[in-house]
């Protein structure tokens, strides 16, 4: 994914229009068709829209009309930190509450977790089709150094470092 600069928050009512736009259902998240932005459905009638400026714009144009939906762009207040490799998964669950296994979180779901006791979301990025497990942390922005250090302190064992 490119840098996701862009982060929109969609809340919505039950069977609105921008539920049935997307076709996710809680728990889940995919690609957006021709783009590499991500489309989350992270809590019930609730969508979140990652990727760059761009992709995020793009996405928000399409969907249809609907006197439901809330729109907040959380840009500045949410950040993600990407793990990656083989080893991310024991990475993250030496830090993380949530089970990180295949059928607990399988490709392209996306659950509420603690990660070093910090509340965060974590949205499974890889297909699950012989790629690596690719992992995203979005945490508050705040938490953000502490988070990065306690993954890297984390991954020491695995010999994965940080950016």
């Amino acid at each position: 994914m490119s840098s996701i600069s862009a982060k929109r928050l969609l809340r919505y009512r039950p069977g609105s229009p921008t539920d049935r736009h997307f076709g996710l259902t809680f728990g889940s998240s995919r690609q957006a068709s021709g783009s590499a932005a991500r489309i989350c459905a992270l809590r019930p009638h609730e969508l979140l829209l990652l990727g760059t400026d761009v992709e995020v714009e793009a996405l928000s144009r399409e969907l249809p009309a609907d006197e439901s939906r809330a729109t907040i762009d959380v840009s500045h207040g949410f950040l993600g930190l990407e793990i990656e490799g083989p080893a991310a998964r024991s990475v993250l669950a030496k830090v993380c509450n949530l089970d990180l296994s295949d059928p607990m979180l399988p490709p392209g779901a996306c659950a509420p977790a603690q990660v070093a006791e910090v509340g965060c979301d974590i949205i499974r990025l890889d297909s699950g089709d012989g790629e690596p497990p690719r992992l995203m942390v979005l945490a508050p922005r705040s938490y953000g150094h502490y988070l990065q250090e306690s993954l890297v302190d984390a991954g020491r064992e695995f010999q994965m470092s940080g950016p």
